[in-house]
């Protein structure tokens, strides 16, 4: 009998454990999540404070659709996959995590405060998508990145950020993959600019 019920526990969590890293699943669609975070140096502690704000998008990529393209200056959606949140959504938490990594900020803040800060960081999503013109496709990110500093509201640096990555074989999920990985390397790149610049 004990048996009996230890092989029903084992069956059950062999059911489960399948679907632990399975993508969430929304009806008939997959929904992903972009949340790689990269390493980045360890500056000495300042007392600076930062407030990120939350990254605008190009109207293409200002959705939580799946954008690819396979022919130039043509975007489309995935039916069936999407992004959990929009690009937008998901690259906040994790430019201010990155920031915060680095350990050189007093506070590194975003929406909604209401303390002190100075500087200000304006981005904007400029290209989130797979792109399938080329062999091998690659997943292609592109963010402007501006610096303020809040007394004066003088621009103190700008730069446009980007890096790809390739996916291989060629599908949404890989796809997915090669997302985190070329984000990870312009999170670090932010990191690295910001640094450079406060």
């Amino acid at each position: 009998m004990k048996i009996k019920y230890l092989f029903i526990l084992v069956f059950s969590f062999l059911l489960s454990a399948c679907s632990l890293f399975s993508p969430v699943k929304l009806g008939n669609e997959s929904a992903y999540n972009v949340d790689t975070i990269p390493s980045v140096p360890v500056e000495r502690k300042s007392s600076t404070s930062i407030l990120v704000l939350m990254p605008e998008a190009n109207p293409a990529y200002n959705t939580t659709q799946m954008a690819y393209t396979k022919t130039p200056h043509q975007i489309a959606y995935f039916a069936q996959n999407r992004w959990i949140e929009t690009p937008s959504q998901m690259l906040l938490p994790l430019i201010v995590q990155t920031l915060q990594r680095t350990k050189h900020f007093h506070a590194v803040v975003f929406p909604p405060f209401n303390g002190r800060y100075d500087y200000l960081m304006n981005t904007q999503v400029l290209e989130f998508q797979q792109d399938y013109t080329r062999m091998p496709a690659t997943f292609k990110i592109k963010v402007l990145v501006q610096l303020i500093r809040a007394v004066t509201g003088q621009v103190v640096a700008v730069r446009i950020i980007s890096s790809s990555a390739p996916i291989v074989p060629e599908s949404p999920y890989n796809g997915v993959l090669a997302a985190n990985r070329a984000t990870s390397i312009v999170l670090r790149d932010i990191a690295e600019f910001t640094l450079d610049n406060v």
